[in-house]
């Protein structure tokens, strides 16, 4: 499950948190995953935190 919401997420198919979500989980074990697999990303912090903000918004 974590290749496959890697795989939609380097193609621009879901948001990092969306693949995180479908593949169990948290934003930043998806991003270790990823990492893990050799992507690197070219979000800025600024994503990343407009990202977590939304996360938040969610719960």
């Amino acid at each position: 499950m974590k290749e496959h919401a890697a795989a939609k997420y380097r193609k621009g198919e879901l948001t990092l948190s969306e693949a995180a979500h479908q593949a169990g989980l948290t934003v930043w074990e998806m991003e270790r995953c990823l990492v893990e697999q050799g992507f690197s990303s070219n979000d800025s912090i600024e994503d990343l935190v407009r990202e977590a903000q939304l996360l938040g918004k969610k719960s």
